[in-house]
């Protein structure tokens, strides 16, 4: 009978034991399988593309050599982005889908960007957001974050003074050198961590994190004079100009915002022959006399151009960025910048400048046809170079498209201004 006892309580041992073991495997499945559907990932789509010179990439133990004019390619994080003196590069991350631009990310001559991870979660029931990973050891890079639709995206920089967050859409520049790191929020809300403190940036606001030491700001000192500059808001803030059209039974064009990839756009677009022309223009009227930088910044995409360069004047652009001014001495300026995908200046006639415009006459600007291309100038070292003098007043800007048969879009454009310290 002892005996008995002994097995009877050894079977419900075992059967306990038993239902431990089933109840824990039984909790453990769901809390794994919810742990799996958070944490799970996928790459989200990234592609690189050259704007000028050449751009070495680093990644997956290989090294390729990107050049001015190759086609956008696709890239697989990790991967580092080395450019020099003149070279400017721009990474696109798409959704998941290929259908929505998350983020552009405009990458200047001496920087080193180390792109770490891009990804999304794997599973449509996850929480979790999109994320991407960089580390700016070195140089500047531009970010723009369109509005979107869906899950939430984010980018976290790492430089070696600490973090820079960009939680929001928005335009923001990152400049890292050996003794600062440097956050402009053109438009948005990003944050600073350093040093255990955490500082907020938000818009026409600049912060800084020196070495060793925790972020200060806000500091403001730089700002966009250009209003919906991104063309988010389609086309407030700008002016149509009327079409101008050399033969009279010829067709007008079309201006509007389209949206690609899930960001806008400002699309000109005509079709026919002789010479026509349109734009858009915002009133600036804003005195720069005490600003010590005063810089053009323009993405931009010529998709269609019938005639070679900018014509046999060189005044058919497909894009031209204007800006009219009032100097230091009360009188009226003007410079304008001019873009061309196709032709070969000085062939056939072609002149690499505006012949009929008054100085200074700025040589046009190359980019290759249907590529995301950005341009970026301070005023106050163009114009000086170019003979002419420096701007009291800024008056207006305008985007003009001229040709006869030309398609192309403007992403965004700025102006940005810098006070004096």
């Amino acid at each position: 009978m002892k005996g008995n006892g002994h097995r009877q309580r050894l079977a419900w041992v075992i059967l306990a034991g038993s239902f431990g073991v089933w109840l824990g495997i039984m909790l453990a499945i769901p809390l794994l399988g919810s742990r799996l559907i958070q944490t799970a990932s996928r790459p989200l789509p990234l592609f690189i593309q050259v704007n000028q010179g050449t751009v070495r990439l680093e990644g997956n133990q290989q090294t390729a050599a990107i050049f001015t004019g190759d086609p956008p390619i696709e890239m697989e994080a990790p991967a580092n982005v080395l450019t020099s003196s003149g070279d400017a590069a721009t990474l696109v991350v798409y959704a998941d889908n290929g259908e929505q631009v998350l983020g552009r990310l405009q990458v200047f001559g001496d920087t080193l960007l180390a792109v770490e991870a891009a990804f999304a979660p794997r599973f449509q029931l996850s929480t979790a957001e999109q994320e991407m990973n960089l580390k700016l050891d070195a140089g500047r890079m531009r970010v723009k974050l369109p509005e979107g639709e869906g899950r939430h995206f984010s980018i976290t920089v790492a430089t070696p003074q600490g973090l820079v967050y960009l939680p929001q859409p928005g335009n923001y520049t990152v400049e890292v050198n050996t003794n600062e790191t440097q956050l402009v929020a053109l438009e948005g809300e990003a944050v600073l961590t350093a040093n255990g403190d955490d500082l907020t940036i938000r818009t026409d606001e600049r912060g800084m994190i020196p070495i060793n030491a925790a972020p200060t700001g806000p500091l403001s000192t730089e700002r966009n004079l250009v209003q919906n500059g991104d063309f988010s808001d389609g086309l407030n803030d700008w002016d149509r100009l009327s079409w101008v059209v050399e033969i009279a039974d010829q067709p007008e064009g079309e201006i509007q915002v389209v949206t690609e990839f899930g960001e806008p756009a400002l699309r000109f677009q005509r079709v026919g022959n002789g010479h026509a022309d349109a734009g858009v223009r915002q009133v600036i009227n804003q005195d720069v006399r005490d600003f010590d930088a005063l810089r053009l910044e323009i993405s931009l995409r010529i998709l269609e151009q019938s005639i070679a360069v900018c014509g046999s004047v060189g005044s058919e652009c497909p894009l031209a960025l204007r800006v009219e001014y009032e100097d230091v001495n009360g009188n009226d300026q003007v410079w304008q910048q001019g873009f061309f995908a196709n032709g070969v200046p000085g062939t056939n006639g072609t002149p690499d400048v505006c012949i009929t415009c008054a100085p200074p006459r700025p040589g046009h600007v190359q980019i290759t046809s249907g590529q995301i291309a950005f341009y970026r100038g301070d005023l106050m070292t163009l114009l000086p170079q170019h003979g002419a003098p420096l701007p009291g007043r800024i008056k207006n800007i305008s985007l003009l498209a001229a040709g006869h048969t030309f398609a192309l879009d403007v992403l965004d454009v700025s102006l940005i201004v810098e006070e004096s310290a």
